[in-house]
C-alpha cells in the first residue's frame, strides 16, 4: 500500500505490439513520475539515495515501474563516487562535488530516495560563479567491471607549464590574450600583484 504522500503518475503506458497478447502473469507496470514527499521526479533526475553502507549515493532515473501490491521501485544508473573510484588516495585534482557516470544500473526502491540534485558537466561547473549545495559535476564515465574511467586520466584536459590536470580545487590567473590558465607561483606571480591584463610568456613573444 503506498503512504498518503507518496504519488505514483501514470500517462501514457508503454504500447504493446500489434496482436501481441496481454500477459496476465506480468504484473509490472511503467510510469513517467513519481511524487514522493511533495517532490516529483522523473526519467533522467539525479536522485540521492539511502544504501545500507551510505546514506548519499546518487544515481540517474532510467525509468519508474511498480509491482502487484503497491511496490514502488525506480531503475537507476549509479554514479560513483572519487572514494569509490580511487580506493587508497584521492588524487589533489579531483574536485569535492565530482561524481563518474556509470554503465551500473540497478533497480532501487522508491523510499530509498530523499533527494533530487543537479550533475553538469566539468566546464559547466568550472566557469558557474557560484556552487550551489545540490550541484554537483561529472568528467568521466567509471566501468566498475573493468575498474576504468573513460576518458582516462592522461587524456584529461591540463593547465599551465607544469601540465597538471585542470582542478576546480586550484586557482589560476588566466591570460588576457589566449585564455589560458596558470598556477601563479608557475608563472612567479602572486594573487595580490597580478597585473589584470596580464599575458602569459607564450603570447608575449
Amino acid at each position: 500500500m503506498k503512504r498518503p504522500n507518496e504519488e505514483i503518475v501514470d500517462s501514457e503506458p508503454a504500447p504493446r505490439k500489434r496482436g501481441a497478447r496481454k500477459q496476465a502473469d506480468t504484473p509490472r507496470k511503467e510510469f513517467t513520475r513519481l511524487k514522493l514527499n511533495g517532490t516529483v521526479y522523473e526519467a533522467g533526475d539525479v536522485v540521492v539515495i539511502k544504501e545500507h553502507h551510505d546514506d548519499r549515493c546518487f544515481g540517474t532515473i532510467v525509468h519508474i515501474w511498480s509491482q502487484a501490491k503497491g511496490q514502488a521501485f525506480i531503475h537507476i544508473r549509479w554514479f560513483y563516487k572519487p572514494s569509490d573510484v580511487f580506493r587508497t588516495t584521492v588524487p589533489s585534482f579531483i574536485g569535492a562535488d565530482e561524481l563518474f557516470d556509470s554503465d551500473h544500473e540497478q533497480d532501487v526502491h522508491v523510499h530509498a530516495v530523499y533527494d533530487k540534485v543537479r550533475v553538469l558537466s566539468f566546464e559547466e561547473y568550472f566557469n558557474k560563479p557560484e556552487i550551489e549545495e545540490d550541484v554537483f559535476f561529472s568528467r568521466a564515465r567509471y566501468l566498475p567491471t573493468l575498474s576504468q574511467l573513460v576518458p582516462p586520466i592522461e587524456n584529461w584536459p591540463t593547465v599551465c607549464v607544469c601540465k597538471a590536470v585542470k582542478s576546480p580545487n586550484d586557482v589560476y590567473v588566466e591570460c588576457e590574450q589566449c585564455g589560458g590558465l596558470y598556477h601563479f607561483p608557475c608563472v612567479s606571480l602572486s594573487q595580490e600583484n597580478v597585473d589584470r591584463d596580464w599575458v602569459c610568456q607564450d603570447c608575449r613573444h
